[in-house]
């Protein structure tokens, strides 16, 4: 863990602003299942454009509830929770339309999968389409109570999962895959009456293994994060890899923790994923008050960032939901404090977090969405880099290579360039998206009004999230090295100066034409020579 000794992350202006999209039973989108893809297209946009304009910077979208998808797919079926009926074609893809609408509005998209569960909605059990793993694996998919769950211990399943994964990154320009907290099964699910793997597991002892069933288990979710880690890195090492599983390890960790034991009943070491960095970031579940008495917010937050051995990054998920009445009925102020309570560790590793989810948002529960905007979120962010991936010998992308007319800039794109960063007086102010599969030559960029006329720096920011230097572009709408070269912002002269405006004068006295009336405003190469009376 490694301590910013002056300045916590997000005054260096990197942060994951996160926010969960839920698809599953219509959490957050789409709305209601059956829409028309105009309808539901705008429904998406709607939140797209509330996470820019309310300085988010990364969108967590569920594209795989139930071992179905929001994406088209030759392995599994489209989503009951899109369509209303598992396997009914839609008439466009989800995935790669929030992929494109998300990288345009400078957001990152990281698709959030859950690996096991495979029904969720116990009116559909007998309606699911022929391509679900229900029908494809029936000796390995289990009814408990409502729900239907894969055997993480399968072969079977584990190299389906495994293809899952793979199609995804080869034909999607996602910037992240994700898990949740669903692994195996929580106990309440099956009435507490255990998971019915037994075939599975003496199929293990058969073939020579020795671990008991608990250790099995584990080891069975350990091989599924370790894996997916692998195939993420092994197709492109700049895509991150995330989990966000629950938020208590083992009850007493730290001391006085109480709760239940995810280790011991969801069969999860995220501990040990953190300690052996098979991840690129951890968002431990933190949905409790900060003076919660058996899950104090502070301790369960230092815990597990003692436990971050190789330096990757933790992404605490915050409970925004928890502000609703109907929920935890908590006042909006309570997220403010938290995110305010991490920054304040000045934590290189401790670099931000992700909300549950959306709706929270959209509704503007006890003006929550105003409170970040108008504080801890005032402010554009960009998302931290990821140190690991670069060692001691980080490439630094070049700067922007660019050119502007009437505040239109023209931005020639390489391959590898993530995005496009504006800054002001040294403060991010917009992000310009790339794509990386689907790349133009030239990227148009029109500055807004508010930020014309104003000296602007534009970087370029790398796969790994590293950012440029500057390439400037002066409050004249000219590219320049320096900014000394347009003159200053204004003239600052006693009534009394004589002024006249005079074309390529070339003196240290002179003072650049914005600030003089006798000169047209705007006008490169024009200087206002003045004299004292």
């Amino acid at each position: 863990m490694k301590i910013l000794p002056l300045l916590a992350a997000e005054a260096l202006g990197r942060e994951f602003r996160g926010v969960w999209i839920a698809t599953v039973s219509n959490i957050d989108w789409p709305k209601q299942r059956g829409l028309s893809p105009e309808v539901a297209q705008a429904q998406l946009i709607e939140q797209l454009d509330l996470a820019k304009e309310k300085n988010f910077n990364v969108v967590v979208f569920q594209i795989r509830p139930q071992a179905d998808a929001f994406y088209r797919s030759d392995l599994e079926p489209w989503s009951y929770w899109l369509t209303n009926k598992q396997g009914e074609d839609p008439g466009w893809d989800p995935l790669e339309f929030a992929v494109t609408e998300a990288h345009r509005r400078g957001l990152e998209l990281h698709g959030w999968l859950n690996p096991y569960r495979a029904n969720a909605a116990e009116s559909q059990k007998e309606n699911l389409s022929p391509l679900s793993p229900v029908h494809q694996y029936p000796d390995y998919a289990y009814e408990i109570g409502k729900y239907i769950w894969l055997d993480p211990g399968s072969d079977e399943i584990k190299a389906h999962t495994k293809a899952v994964i793979s199609d995804i990154l080869n034909r999607y320009d996602v910037d992240g895959l994700h898990y949740d907290d669903y692994f195996y099964p929580y106990p309440s699910y099956n009435d507490n009456q255990g998971f019915p793997d037994q075939a599975t597991y003496e199929k293990y002892l058969d073939n020579g293994g020795t671990m008991d069933r608990d250790d099995w288990r584990r080891e069975n979710v350990n091989e599924l994060i370790r894996d997916t880690y692998n195939l993420v890195k092994n197709h492109n090492s700049h895509v991150n890899f995330g989990v966000a599983p629950f938020g208590i390890w083992r009850p007493g960790n730290p001391p006085g923790i109480v709760g239940m034991d995810a280790y011991e009943t969801l069969y999860c070491d995220s501990k040990k994923w953190l300690n052996e960095g098979w991840l690129d970031y951890l968002a431990p579940q933190l949905y409790w008050p900060i003076y919660s008495s058996g899950q104090p917010f502070e301790d369960l937050y230092d815990w597990w960032n003692s436990q971050n051995y190789k330096d990757r990054h933790v992404m605490t998920g915050l409970y925004a939901s928890g502000v609703m009445e109907n929920v935890k009925d908590w006042p909006a102020q309570e997220i403010v404090d938290q995110i305010e309570l991490m920054r304040n560790k000045q934590l290189s590793t401790g670099v931000g977090e992700i909300h549950f989810s959306m709706q929270a948002f959209e509704k503007n529960v006890k003006g929550l969405t105003d409170l970040l905007h108008s504080t801890v979120y005032s402010n554009k962010s960009n998302v931290p880099a990821l140190t690991w991936r670069f060692g001691n010998y980080p490439n630094i992308p070049s700067p922007p290579n660019l050119s502007i007319n009437d505040w239109t800039v023209e931005i020639t794109t390489n391959w590898g360039d993530r995005s496009y960063l504006v800054y002001k007086d040294e403060k991010l102010v917009d992000i310009i998206g790339n794509h990386m599969f689907k790349q133009e030559n030239k990227i148009v960029y029109k500055v807004p009004k508010d930020l014309q006329n104003q000296n602007l720096c534009f970087k370029t920011m790398s796969l790994d999230r590293l950012e440029s230097g500057c390439q400037n572009v002066c409050h004249l709408g000219f590219v320049v090295d320096h900014f000394e070269t347009c003159g200053d912002l204004a003239c600052n002269f006693d009534l009394n100066e004589n002024r006249v405006c005079m074309d390529g004068v070339d003196d240290e006295w002179l003072c650049h034409a914005v600030g003089c009336l006798h000169c047209p405003a705007n006008q490169y190469g024009y200087r206002c020579l003045w004299e004292n009376q």
